[in-house]
């Protein structure tokens, strides 16, 4: 059995266009979802508008994937996995960097994501299996959105989710691919892993740390912000033929 690589936490409305048109200079649809209120900020800074507390509904976007030509007009670039069938769209400034283990099933790779600096933003992983470990906490989700181009991978459908997670006197915040929609109450856990034909597919935004924010305003500030924008749109890209 090959792991998935290990959740480092790392340094998330804008419509998706408009979110992947920059790339970031500081510290990551159609369906249903809400935007959090805010304008974009460092992720030290903090909102005044405070979050919502379950998913809503919003309107679908025209596309998952921008086409060629429409991707290079917004600064995009799309990256595809060996395998031909998974890819999704990313600035252009940033870069892709692929890992297929030595002895790993040919199909199995892991591509992280990174900044202009070099920072770590995201990683998407396809593979023939993986572990997942949850933990039961109490959700706040504030965003929870399907992900048009794995609408036709088995149920649960593929969503973005962006949520709290508090247990243990702690916050834990994601912004990931769920398998369904993420819900908000108490003794919550949520299976990451879509499958996709005979293997899986994971994705994540990360953070440097185990506590990227200082608050739930900041959070929030973060993720309404020209990078926040631009992780969430690429997770949204995902697709899978």
């Amino acid at each position: 059995m090959e792991p998935i690589p290990a959740r480092t936490p790392a340094a998330l409305a804008f419509g998706l266009a408009l979110a992947l048109s920059g790339c970031a200079a500081a510290p990551g649809t159609g369906g249903a979802g809400t935007s959090p209120a805010g304008t974009p900020s460092a992720a030290a800074s903090a909102s005044s508008s405070a979050p919502a507390s379950s998913a809503a509904e919003a309107t679908p976007p025209p596309s998952n994937v921008p086409a060629a030509g429409a991707a290079a007009q917004q600064g995009l670039a799309t990256f595809t996995f060996p395998d031909g069938r998974t890819s999704f769209s990313y600035p252009a400034s940033w870069t892709v960097d692929v890992f297929h283990a030595a002895g790993a099933q040919a199909t199995s790779a892991t591509a992280t994501v990174k900044d202009p600096a070099g920072r770590r933003m995201a990683t998407v992983y396809i593979g023939q299996v993986t572990d997942a470990v949850t933990t039961p906490a109490v959700r706040t989700v504030y965003e929870s959105t399907p992900v048009p181009g794995l609408a036709a991978l088995p149920a649960p459908a593929a969503h973005v989710s962006w949520y709290r997670d508090d247990s243990g006197g702690a916050s834990a915040y994601r912004l990931h691919l769920t398998a369904g929609p993420a819900a908000a109450g108490e003794g919550m856990s949520l299976d990451g892993i879509i499958r996709a034909g005979a293997g899986v597919l994971v994705a994540e935004v990360v953070w440097d740390s185990s506590t990227p924010f200082a608050s739930e305003e900041a959070a929030e500030a973060w993720y309404a912000s020209q990078e926040g924008q631009q992780v969430r749109a690429l997770l949204t890209s995902i697709a899978y033929s």
